[in-house]
């Protein structure tokens, strides 16, 4: 059991994903089962936790989503696309790695966009584009890496 609380440690470390599946039945014992949940709630600012619905929805608004950074004249773009019949249901995200520490991502709406993405800092080198309640359409933003001394969400 501690290999795997490691193991479930170094890939939320690393932002990987990793699915725990606990069926109802299960040859653990209730200590154990005990430990996990205390273990995974310990880092719930950090995790989803959620029933297999939400996980699969998820997929299905990540399937809508596609992403593309150009570059032209006006510098560096981030254009996204969003399929489908409605707004998205899951908090849909693109990544984007900043140049280096005490950097922070800044997009500016082109074509007189008025809805913009929320921006959350994940560390020091990644900024997450939270694509949630979006309508469907293209989307176009232009890219700015802002000298900062804090990180949080913004």
């Amino acid at each position: 059991l501690q290999s795997f609380l490691r193991e479930l440690a170094i890939a939320q470390d690393m932002g990987g994903v990793s699915l725990v599946r606990v069926p109802n039945q299960t040859l653990l014992t209730k200590e154990q089962l005990a430990e996990i949940f205390k273990h995974l709630g310990a880092r719930r600012d950090r995790l989803w936790i959620a029933p297999g619905r939400m996980v699969a929805g998820w997929w299905r608004d990540r399937d809508r989503v596609s992403m593309q950074f150009v570059a032209d004249e006006a510098g560096p773009q981030l254009l996204v696309r969003i399929t489908g019949d409605g707004p998205l249901e899951q908090p849909v995200s693109v990544w984007v790695n900043l140049p280096g520490p005490g950097t922070s991502l800044r997009l500016v709406a082109r074509n007189g966009q008025q809805k913009m993405p929320k921006i959350a800092d994940l560390d020091q080198w990644r900024a997450a584009v939270v694509l949630s309640g979006l309508s469907p359409g293209d989307y176009r933003w232009s890219v700015y890496f802002d000298r900062t001394t804090s990180m949080g969400n913004r």
